[in-house]
């Protein structure tokens, strides 16, 4: 009987321990706003203008410069939140 229940607690867990998309994409904006290699990588002298998601990773843009950061996912399977690095490169436009 206890692990019958220890069983369907850890499913449980499982099913209902990974954010969802639209939270899961916010903690990634986020990390990506607080990240001084954003103001490394688009300067400090304009407002952002454009923050758009594209397949594996955000563009983001000011007037004057723009930049890509790709975000990478821990392979390693997990409960909660999926977890991720930040790359950023320069865009190539």
């Amino acid at each position: 009987m206890k692990k019958t229940i220890l069983c369907m607690a850890l499913a449980t867990c499982s099913l209902f321990g990974a954010l969802s998309p639209i939270n899961q994409s916010i903690r990634e904006i986020d990390a990506i706003l607080n990240s001084p290699e954003l103001a490394e990588g688009l300067g400090q002298n304009y407002p952002i203008d454009q923050i758009e998601r594209f397949e594996d990773g955000y563009y983001l843009a000011t007037q004057k410069s723009e930049i890509i950061v790709k975000v990478v996912y821990d392979e390693k399977p997990s409960i909660g939140a999926r977890q991720f690095k930040l790359i950023f490169l320069p865009s190539d436009d």
